[in-house]
């Protein structure tokens, strides 16, 4: 371990690969991964959300001997890097009851995804502790060598830092809300020598997180309404919500168009939408940035639209609240969900708060 920690004190960056178990939802896990790529530059995540895992039993409930094999065994098929990071996101419960854990070379996690509900109230994402503990995680391996110097220094009693034990699993609402570093652990970080750039990025990233969880709890008693941005000219360009830390709206380049379409219109009607299909298609040339054929551009947007087969239509529309739901909440979605209101499709978002670059 002291050779990857020396690394890193001249490094400014480290790859972190994410592994999903095959019970965690491919699409918590694409959101998870997308979270930690929003908020980080330094380190380089890298998801795998179709790795092949056997468990030694249906147990519920597995030893975490069984997570870490995983990441082990992931090493060793993929000739993963002794110095790249290996975490394991899975829905299994383990013996110890632990949010995390790593193993003796502090290179491989995991990290339990289910029953974030139980600390925090249902309308806070998920996804946002769970990018918490990974970034959390890589901290701690930049403050000591070995698991026993994490069990050593760890504070049994909750200060709301990255090192609280959180034996009372409640603790661990203190430990997100503050997203701090208590000075004892911003002493021993200074005495480590790490490269500080890639602190900052570790920092913010953590910082971040915590915003948006905060802006999640807050938000109904304030009534706040993200404003959304998408920058076109870009290769892939997505809707982002700019006040919760630019978190993206993780859509197809299909439900982007449509969901840039509706907002321009401020609302259309079913009928009209085969009639207004020259605006869909000049949606969808931006977000495809240019790069389509004309016959591929009126053949696929006239699929989209066709009034003989409607249902294309409303599966996408579908899908596009189905994401917005995952991501935010039943209460926070609520601005940003495509509506059926008589026969029109609307999005209630003023455009004041929508911003197309």
């Amino acid at each position: 371990m002291f050779l990857k920690f020396a690394i890193f004190i001249e490094n400014k960056y480290m790859n972190v690969h994410i592994l999903r178990s095959t019970e965690y939802p491919i699409e918590d896990f694409n959101q998870v991964v997308n979270l930690l790529k929003t908020h980080t530059n330094s380190i380089k995540i890298k998801g795998h959300s179709n790795v092949k895992i056997n468990y030694d039993n249906d147990s519920d409930i597995k030893h975490w001997d069984e997570f870490l094999k995983i990441c082990n065994h992931f090493r060793s098929a993929k000739k993963v890097n002794e110095n790249d990071y290996v975490f394991l996101l899975t829905e299994y419960q383990n013996q110890e009851d632990y949010f995390g854990w790593t193993d003796e070379t502090l290179g491989n996690y995991f990290i339990q995804t289910s029953d974030w509900n139980q600390y925090f109230d249902s309308e806070v994402n998920k996804h946002f502790p769970i990018s918490y503990e990974v970034v959390a995680w890589i901290l701690r391996s930049l403050m000591y060598d070995t698991q026993e110097e994490i069990i050593k220094n760890a504070h049994v009693r909750a200060r709301g830092c990255v090192m609280d034990f959180c034996d009372e699993k409640e603790d661990i609402i203190l430990k997100m809300r503050t997203g701090d570093v208590c000075q004892f652990c911003l002493n021993r970080i200074k005495e480590r020598g790490v490269n500080p750039s890639f602190l900052g990025n570790v920092f913010n990233t953590m910082e971040n997180i915590r915003k948006g969880l905060m802006y999640r709890e807050r938000n109904e008693l304030l009534g706040m309404i993200s404003p959304i941005r998408i920058n076109l000219g870009v290769n892939r360009p997505k809707f982002v919500l700019t006040e919760m830390n630019d978190l993206v709206l993780n859509f197809d380049e299909s439900q982007t168009a449509i969901y840039m379409f509706l907002l321009q219109m401020g609302g259309v009607r079913l009928t009209q939408v085969e009639d207004l299909q020259d605006n869909l298609k000049e949606c969808y040339r931006l977000v495809k940035n240019g790069n389509i054929l004309q016959r591929e551009l009126e053949s696929t947007v006239s699929y989209w639209v066709n009034p003989e087969n409607p249902e294309v239509l409303t599966q996408k529309v579908s899908k596009i609240n189905k994401k917005i739901k995952g991501l935010l909440g039943e209460t926070l979605a609520k601005p940003y969900l495509i509506s059926n209101e008589k026969g029109t499709y609307k999005i209630k978002l003023p455009m004041n708060n929508v911003q197309i670059l």
